[in-house]
C-alpha cells in the first residue's frame, strides 16, 4: 500500500466513524422521510407486490398506520428490491409501534422545539424493525464508501493529482449533510451512487478518447440503473449524452460512435427499466405517475417569489447540513452557513478564472452541466412540489466537490486545503452537540439526587417527584436555563408537558416550551419507573403576563 492508497484508507475510516456518530445521533426514523422508505420495504415483504400511490386523503383516512405513511410509493423500486433482500429474514410485526406521530405538530402546530415527528417508545421492542433499520442505515453508510471512491477515481481525472484527489474526498466526506443521508434509509444513497458513477463514466471516456465495448455495457447498465432508482436521477441521460456529442464534436470518437451508444443505452434502459414506467402507465395513465404524485406532495398553495426565496434559501442551507423534517429543520449554527457562503464564492471565482485561462475545458464543462442539470431539475420540480431539501443536489455531489477544490486551488494552491477544516469541524459538532440537543431523551434513573427540590404534583397516575436546577448562577436574556424534572408513572390521555420560566418579580414570562417529554408517549412509559427529563429553556426578553 502505497502513501496515497494509506491516506484514502484513512479517509474512508474517518468517515466511517463519523457516520457512525450520525447513526447513534439521529433517533429512529427522524432522519427526513425514513420512515415512510422503510415502509414501502416492509410493504413490498409483506404484500409480496410493490405499493400503489394513494393520494393524501385517501392515505389520512387509513386506520392502519403503516398505510397512512405509505407516501413514497411513486419512487422507482430498485432501492427497496435491493434493501427488502436485505432484510428479508427480518420479523417486523412491532412497526406500528415507531409510528405514534407527535401531535403537537400535526394538531396544534407547535413546531418549536419539536424537531421529532414521532414518539418513541422506550419498553424493549417485540420484534425486528429496530435491527431492520439499522441494517438498512449501515448498507447505506457502506454505499457512501462506494461513492467516495467514485469521487476519489473523478477527481484523480480532473486535478491530475492524487493529494488534490484525496482533499476532494475528504471534502466530501465532510459535507454533514452527505454524511445523514448515507446513515439513514433512504433511496438517495443509491442514486448518488449511479449519479456519481454515469459522472465518472463520462469523465474518463473524455480523458481516454474513446469507448469501448466494455464501456458501452457499462453505461447501459448505468442509466437503465438510475431509471429505475429515482425520476429526479434521469437528468444523467442528459450527461452522458451531452458528454457522447461532445467527445463527437471535438473528434474524439466518431459521430456514429456516438449514436451507437446513445441507442444502445436506451434500448437496454427499455428493456431492463421500461416495465416500471409501463406499470405506471397502466395504472395512472402517465409513465411519470407525476399527476399521481402531486396528489400526494403536490403544493396546496401556489410558489410566490418570495416563498420561491425562501425555499432557495432552505436549499443551499440544508445541502450543507441539515437533519429531519421541514416542519421543524434541525440546522447547523449561522456562522457554518456563512463560511460555506464564503468558501463557495471562493470557489466560484476560481473557477471562472480558471476557465477563462484553461485551454482545454472537457471536463469543466461536464461537470459545470451535471451541476446545472441537477440544480435546474430540482428548481423547476420545487414549483409545484414540495421538494426543497438541499441533499436532492448530492447527485452531483462530484461536480460540486471537484468544483470548489479546483477552484481554491486556482486562487489559493496548496493553502487551499484549510477550507475543508470548517466541514470536518461540524461533521463531529453536529452529531455530538445539535443532534441530541434537538432530539432530548429520558433517561431512568434510581434515585432523585441530593438537592433536588420535591415537587407534589399528581394527576391520573402521573407523578412530578423533584426538580434540580443545573443552572445555579445568575442568568440573564439569551441565556440558557438548564433543570433535570424527575416523574414517574403515565397518563392515560398522553398529555403534553408545558414548561415555562416566569419572573416571580416583575410577572414576566422569560421562556415557555411545550413538548412531549423525551419525544416520548407518556401512556406508554412503565408507571414503576423513575424518570429523568433534562430541561433547557431560552430566556427571551420579559414578556409581560399581568
Amino acid at each position: 500500500m502505497n502513501r496515497h492508497q494509506l491516506l484514502l484508507t484513512l479517509i474512508l475510516i474517518y468517515y466511517v466513524i463519523v457516520a457512525t456518530l450520525f447513526i447513534r445521533a439521529v433517533p429512529m426514523f427522524e432522519a427526513s422521510d425514513e420512515a415512510e422508505h422503510f415502509i414501502y420495504v416492509h410493504q413490498i415483504l409483506e404484500k409480496g407486490a410493490l405499493p400503489i400511490i394513494q393520494s393524501k386523503n385517501a392515505m389520512a383516512r387509513q386506520p392502519d398506520a403503516i398505510l397512512r405513511w405509505n407516501n413514497q410509493s411513486h419512487h422507482a423500486p430498485l432501492y427497496y428490491l435491493l434493501s427488502a433482500v436485505t432484510i428479508s429474514w427480518t420479523e417486523r410485526t412491532d412497526l406500528a409501534d415507531y409510528l405514534i406521530t407527535n401531535g403537537l405538530i400535526f394538531i396544534r402546530d407547535v413546531t418549536e422545539n419539536n424537531a421529532n415527528k414521532w414518539l418513541h417508545p422506550y419498553s424493549p421492542p417485540t420484534s425486528d424493525t429496530h435491527i431492520a433499520v439499522m441494517i438498512l442505515r449501515v448498507a447505506n453508510m457502506i454505499l457512501g464508501i462506494g461513492t467516495l471512491l467514485l469521487i476519489y477515481y473523478a477527481a484523480k481525472l480532473v486535478l491530475d493529482s492524487d493529494l488534490w484527489a484525496l482533499a476532494t474526498t475528504f471534502l466530501a466526506a465532510s459535507i454533514p449533510t452527505f454524511i445523514v443521508v448515507h446513515s439513514s434509509v433512504s433511496n438517495d444513497p443509491l442514486t448518488i451512487f449511479i449519479y456519481s458513477s454515469g459522472i465518472l463514466w463520462t469523465l474518463r471516456a473524455l480523458k481516454n478518447q474513446a469507448i469501448t465495448t466494455y464501456d458501452t455495457a457499462l453505461i447501459s447498465i448505468i442509466l437503465a440503473g438510475i431509471a429505475l432508482t429515482k425520476l429526479t436521477g434521469v437528468s444523467l441521460f442528459g450527461v452522458v449524452f451531452a458528454g457522447l456529442i461532445w467527445g463527437a464534436y471535438r473528434g474524439y470518437w466518431r459521430w456514429a460512435d456516438a449514436l451507437r451508444v446513445m441507442v444502445i443505452t436506451g434500448v437496454t434502459t427499455l428493456a431492463l427499466s421500461g416495465w416500471w414506467y409501463w406499470r405506471n402507465f397502466t395504472l395512472y395513465g402517465d409513465p411519470l405517475a407525476l399527476a399521481a404524485t402531486d396528489t400526494i406532495w403536490g403544493r396546496e398553495t401556489p410558489l410566490t417569489l418570495a416563498t420561491f426565496a425562501e425555499d432557495a434559501l432552505r436549499i443551499a442551507k440544508s445541502l450543507w447540513m441539515m437533519v429531519g423534517y421541514l416542519h421543524q429543520p434541525v440546522f447547523a449554527p449561522d456562522w457554518f452557513y456563512v463560511i460555506v457562503l464564503v468558501l463557495v464564492i471562493i470557489g466560484a471565482v476560481g473557477i471562472v478564472r480558471l476557465g477563462l485561462t484553461a485551454k482545454k475545458r472537457d471536463s469543466l464543462w461536464i461537470l459545470l452541466l451535471a451541476f446545472a442539470l441537477v440544480t435546474g431539475l430540482l428548481l423547476w420540480g420545487t414549483r409545484s412540489v414540495d421538494i426543497s431539501y438541499g441533499r436532492l443536489l448530492l447527485p452531483a455531489v462530484i461536480p460540486i466537490t471537484i468544483l470548489l477544490v479546483q477552484g481554491w486551488q486556482t486562487l489559493l494552491r496548496r493553502a487551499a486545503v484549510v477550507f475543508i477544516l470548517p466541514f470536518i469541524a461540524m461533521t463531529f459538532y453536529a452529531p455530538l452537540i445539535i443532534i441530541p440537543a434537538a432530539y432530548p431523551t429520558i433517561e431512568a434513573v434510581k434515585n432523585i439526587p441530593n438537592g433536588a427540590i420535591e415537587l407534589d404534583w399528581e394527576t391520573d397516575g402521573l407523578v412530578m417527584e423533584a426538580i434540580d436546577f443545573i443552572s445555579t448562577e445568575t442568568l440573564t436574556t439569551n441565556d440558557t436555563l438548564r433543570v433535570d424534572l424527575y416523574f414517574r408513572g403515565g397518563h392515560p390521555d398522553n398529555p403534553a408537558l408545558l414548561l415555562t420560566a416566569i419572573d416571580t418579580l416583575r410577572v414576566a414570562r422569560l421562556a415557555h416550551q411545550e413538548i412531549y417529554p423525551g419525544m416520548a408517549a407518556v401512556n406508554q412509559l412503565n408507571p414503576d419507573t423513575l424518570y429523568r427529563l433534562p430541561i433547557r429553556l431560552n430566556l427571551n426578553t420579559p414578556e409581560d403576563i399581568r
